[in-house]
């Protein structure tokens, strides 16, 4: 007869899989809640469990060595080392949990993956904790980057970088944002149907949702689970998209019947954007380096019946030499470190280092350089990432510029942009949509016009 997991069993090994560095956490949470069938108050703690856990890591992790020695922390297997966060976490963040549950449960998980001495390991550190919660405290004393680090759960590398570029109340703002969890949002297929339509679809269905207040296409999903498992998402009604990610296909504006390279395009959430935009009459060439992932964007056009997609696999540098041809519009949604979207994927901020930064950097103006060549005179190219790293944003649209007398950022005239609140910078054409300033993730984007 198999055993039953506990929900904090499943949190454990989600943990441990996402520890190794492979393993992402959306991704390993949507496989659970998929398979594990528990009931929904149990995914709600499981969901608060695993992401909780991960966004709080160096924090736990302080909080620890508070009770453990530096020996007992240096040999700390790492699935102790979990357990051990994801208690602590519970006792200091989640007050409706008796300790005396967490702790006994840590127990039992320490001694079915462990031996009795990692049993009573685990047991002595966390009545250790309860006996002495002053511990649990960030020192005032401590140099100012490190402790807003600890205070709001980031490396300290990347709140220096913060505090650099917006500021000490401005960091705060970015690095509290990062902790909140992000709903989920939906962009409405409106070829196929409406707005009002998908809404009250997904309301029959349970879900809460509420309008954009800047995209006519973008409905919130405030609570009801995962939308893909809805009648519109698998009738190809809507696409599951941060709302701030459609703005990024809203700046380019491709016009029906154009001629549109997607220069980056897996999996496909903007491809779709672009071809809806265009009433899908025109051309959308849609290029992505992983040959896996062109079966990916194909598998989202049919869903959505777009038709005037079509997917390429290979290095859009070399590829447009081979394909010989040019473009009215190009989207370049440039690979980056992904540090606005901390929400969505907490674990990447413990993966990046500071200097990935400047190999992205030039990784993404290499790209640039390249697409912008196949870019018919008076097209528009729109440059994005989803990282609100400067090095990675505006200094690469302004080295850009710089070096090309025949382009130009040119700033958004649609009325979507109108009120939304975002850091713009006319001469680079450019809107940096930080995280806690809407509803959705940290978006950078910048519309750049080659003269006729």
């Amino acid at each position: 007869m198999n055993r039953k997991q506990s929900v904090r069993e499943f949190v454990l090994q989600t943990l441990n899989r996402v520890d190794e560095g492979e393993a992402y956490a959306n991704l390993e949470s949507h496989a659970v809640l998929e398979h594990a069938s528990l009931s929904s108050r149990d995914a709600g703690l499981y969901t608060e469990l695993v992401y909780g856990t991960i966004q709080r890591q160096n924090t736990l992790d302080y909080y620890i060595q508070q009770f453990v020695v530096a020996k007992q922390w240096r040999k700390m297997e790492s699935w102790v080392r979990n357990l051990v966060r994801m208690s602590i976490y519970q006792l200091q963040y989640l007050n409706k949990i008796p300790a005396h549950a967490v702790i006994n449960e840590a127990v039992e998980l320490a001694k079915r993956y462990g031996h009795p001495g990692t049993a009573s390991f685990v047991n002595a550190v966390l009545r250790n904790v309860t006996r002495h919660p002053e511990r649990l405290a960030i020192p005032d004393t401590l140099p100012k980057s490190e402790r807003i680090a600890l205070e709001t759960s980031h490396p300290t590398w990347m709140i220096e970088c913060w505090l650099e570029q917006y500021g000490e109340a401005e960091t705060y703002r970015i690095a509290e944002a990062n902790l909140r969890r992000a709903h989920q949002h939906v962009r409405v297929n409106l070829l196929r149907t409406t707005r009002e339509e998908v809404a009250t679809q997904l309301e029959q269905e349970g879900f809460t949702v509420e309008p954009s207040p800047y995209l006519p296409e973008g409905l919130r999903i405030l609570r009801g689970g995962s939308v893909a498992r809805s009648t519109s998402f698998r009738q190809g009604y809507c696409t599951i998209q941060d709302e701030n990610a459609m703005l990024v296909a809203q700046l380019l504006q491709p016009l029906p019947g154009s001629k549109v390279l997607d220069a980056c395009a897996a999996p496909g959430g903007k491809t779709g954007h672009l071809a809806e935009l265009m009433e899908n009459r025109g051309e959308v060439i849609a290029v992505d380096l992983h040959p896996h992932k062109r079966q990916l964007i194909a598998e989202q056009m049919e869903r959505l019946q777009l038709t005037i997609v079509q997917p390429h696999a290979g290095d859009v540098r070399t590829m447009l030499k081979e394909l010989d041809q040019t473009f009215d519009f190009i989207l370049l949604d440039a690979p980056c470190s992904g540090l606005g979207v901390l929400r969505r994927k907490p674990e990447i901020k413990w993966r990046k280092q500071e200097e990935e930064i400047l190999q992205l950097a030039q990784l993404q103006l290499e790209l640039l350089e390249a697409v912008a060549n196949y870019l018919k005179p008076g097209g528009f190219l729109v440059y994005s990432t989803c990282t609100i790293m400067p090095q990675e944003n505006e200094a690469v649209v302004a080295q850009f510029l710089n070096s090309h007398e025949n382009f130009k950022g040119v700033p958004p005239t649609s009325m979507v942009f109108k009120d939304l609140p975002a850091c713009s910078d006319a001469k680079l054409g450019s809107l940096l949509v930080l995280p806690y300033l809407t509803d959705g993730d940290g978006f950078f984007m910048a519309r750049i016009q080659r003269r006729g």
